[in-house]
């Protein structure tokens, strides 16, 4: 272990058996019987494809409604879409209000918004490619025996999506994903009802996630001890970031999790 501004996992030259043998002692003496990790941005990337349909949204916005440049519809766009997530999380619907409400603001044509609206949706229609480390991390979870599932916030079909573009059936079955309200938010109660119907109390559970305000807070509040915070450069929604705990772990992808453990080589 090394210590920065929070606790950090280094790997070491080790092999596989090795490495599964440190994590599985890490859970025992910690208690830690499942992980649970966040989907977006934690295993999967999304935020890439996010940023690209806003950004081709924005510069069709410059060429048919000249009123604004492309970094000014930016800017608008970003205000108007963080003030909805507030009210609508992250039901893709989000997206009708942002567009209704730049509309507004800017005198759009019905025509105009009804294209822009169409690009923004091209989100949902995007496989998403792996994290890096998120194939390796998971693989290593699951030839350890120790129990994992996934906690995200988006709907079901979306998800269904996801789930198969990805083909994670390779690491685990479909009823191993828990889907929070997609037009609510990820709080400590949704995490609490996410370790009831995985079976595991809090205590218990360790929580893996790329955002402080939706899996690291609200899991600390919820009674989990481990939580491990993915920081690999790519930068997150302004609305998420906070504070976190000192307690908490920073890797930079799931293959972390494969250098758990490796304190007690000091022994």
């Amino acid at each position: 272990m090394v210590y920065n501004s929070h606790m950090q996992v280094e790997r070491r030259d080790l092999s596989r058996v090795e490495h599964e043998l440190y994590f599985k002692k890490w859970c025992k003496d910690n208690g830690v019987e499942r992980f649970l990790f966040d989907g977006d941005d934690t295993v999967w990337v999304t935020v890439e494809i996010f940023r690209k349909f806003m950004d081709e949204c924005c510069g069709y916005l410059e060429a048919n409604a000249p009123v604004m440049t492309r970094q000014q519809w930016r800017a608008g766009m970003q205000r108007v879409n963080d003030a909805l997530f507030e009210s609508h999380g992250v039901n893709p619907k989000r997206w009708e209000g942002v567009m209704a409400g730049l509309a507004a603001e800017n005198g759009l044509t019905e025509t105009v918004r009804s294209g822009a609206t169409e690009i923004l949706m091209q989100i949902y229609k995007t496989p998403p490619k792996f994290l890096e480390g998120s194939e390796e991390g998971l693989a290593f979870v699951r030839d350890t025996g120790i129990p994992f599932g996934i906690v995200t916030h988006a709907n079901e079909e979306w998800t269904r999506r996801k789930f198969g573009w990805l083909g994670l059936n390779r690491f685990m079955k479909w009823e191993d994903v828990y889907m929070v309200d997609e037009n609510g938010h990820k709080t400590a109660e949704e995490w609490k009802e996410a370790m009831k119907y995985f079976g595991v109390a809090p205590r218990n559970c360790a929580v893996v996630g790329d955002s402080p305000r939706s899996d690291i807070n609200p899991a600390h509040e919820a009674g989990v001890e481990h939580c491990f915070l993915i920081r690999n450069g790519n930068a997150i929604w302004s609305i998420h970031n906070q504070p976190v705990d000192q307690k908490t772990i920073e890797i930079a992808n799931l293959g972390g999790l494969i250098g758990l453990g490796e304190e007690h080589l000091k022994f």
